[in-house]
Formats: C-alpha cells, sequence, structure tokens
C-alpha cells in the first residue's frame, strides 16, 4: 500500500486534488467522495473525481463554474451525473444532489472503500471522513459493504464497481458479501430487478457474466 487510509493523509489528499480543480476561485461546498481515494492504497491517480453537492443550488454553481474554468462536457448523463474533463481529470458531479452533511453522504454509498470523503468549502478542506466500513476493509484487505445496503437499484453497479475494487488493489471480494448482493436481487420482485438490469446497462454496465447471472437469478411469475 502506498499510505495509510487516514483522515490526515485524506485530507491532506483532498486540499491537492480540490486545489488543482477550484482552485481559490470557487467559493462553494463541495463533498469529494468516493472512489477517488483509493489512491492512497494504489499508488495510482484517480479515474475520476466525483464532486457531490449539498443542494441543488450547490450543484447549479459547481457546474457553472466548471464550465466558465473552460472544463469540457464529455457527456451529460441524467438522472446520473454530468461528466467533465478538466486537464488530466475526470470529473463525474452527480444529479443527485444532497444531503447537506459529508457523514451523510458517505453513508448512502454500498462499498466500505467509497465511504471515504472530504468537505471543501470557502477554498479550502474544512473535513475529512472515513466511514469504519473503510477502515474495516483495510484492515482485513477486503471489500466489504455498508450495511444495510442503500442502493438496492443499483446491485448490479455494485456487484462490478466491488469486483474491481478487489483486482486493483489485490483484496478478497467475501463471498458472503457477494451472496447479499445475490440474495437481495434475487428477493426483489420480477419488475424492479429489470430495474436493477435497465440501471446497469444505462449506467454502462459491461460485465456480460453479471448480466447472465441476474437473468438466471430472475423470480418468475
Amino acid at each position: 500500500m502506498a499510505a495509510a487510509l487516514t483522515e490526515g493523509a485524506v485530507a491532506q489528499y483532498g486540499e491537492a486534488l480540490l486545489r488543482e480543480v477550484l482552485g481559490d476561485e470557487f467559493d462553494g461546498e463541495v463533498f469529494l467522495a468516493g472512489g477517488a481515494f483509493r489512491a492512497l492504497l494504489t499508488g495510482r491517480p484517480p479515474r475520476d473525481l466525483d464532486l457531490w453537492t449539498p443542494d441543488e443550488t450547490a450543484r447549479a454553481a459547481l457546474v457553472a463554474f466548471l464550465g466558465a474554468l473552460g472544463a469540457t462536457v464529455v457527456r451529460d448523463h441524467p438522472p446520473f451525473q454530468t461528466v467533465f474533463r478538466w486537464g488530466a481529470h475526470v470529473i463525474d458531479v452527480p444529479y443527485a444532489a444532497g444531503p447537506a452533511r459529508l457523514d451523510e453522504r458517505l453513508a448512502r454509498f454500498d462499498l466500505g472503500l467509497s465511504a471515504v470523503g472530504v468537505t471543501w468549502r470557502c477554498g479550502r478542506v474544512v473535513e475529512a471522513a472515513i466511514d469504519p466500513c473503510a477502515t474495516r476493509s483495510t484492515e482485513q484487505r477486503a471489500v466489504l459493504l455498508l450495511r444495510p445496503l442503500r442502493n438496492v437499484s443499483y446491485l448490479l453497479n455494485t456487484a462490478e464497481r466491488a469486483r474491481r475494487y478487489a483486482r486493483e488493489l489485490d483484496f478478497e471480494w467475501p463471498r458472503e458479501e457477494e451472496d447479499l448482493l445475490w440474495e437481495t436481487y434475487a428477493s426483489l420482485p420480477v419488475a424492479r430487478q429489470e430495474k436493477v438490469l435497465s440501471n446497469y446497462a444505462w449506467a454502462d454496465g459491461h460485465d456480460a457474466r453479471l448480466i447472465e447471472r441476474a437473468r438466471g437469478r430472475s423470480v418468475r411469475a
């Protein structure tokens, strides 16, 4: 591992990333939260930066700021995110604005390793937070799920992300964690299962094995 996943390291790394992107000019509030902080464990640059906002007004301000900065819109993908490119960075601005606090935002992830973030306010990082599940994940070298699952409509997306995290970090993806996803999926009504599949496709899910397994697990009326 390149560094420990501590609040100090998270704050320092988040400060460096956000100062590069937002500088001193953006006086709003955003949360950098999600997979970007795996870079502290891999030593490799993040794939993208997820900038969450506490409300719709803050999201509009951030999108306007990035546009004025000269960031290029790679794709606008409602209801998921607007994707920008700025220099070497890919920046995702989710449509899901809120909640207003960082800890509440982290609690809405499904993977512990995603539940890491910082609050940027008025030109600096003012808070860093690591969910205990993220700490357990690093200690056990395992990709662990937050409980209860908050994003049931995106179970396949969570499964794909968990497998990718395990490969990138050389962590275990425990059988009991994966089983929880599939048991939850199997318990859903057929219409909700179809929604899970359509969300996976809509979010560019591409693992044919996951799709085949989901189709095989569908509950038949």
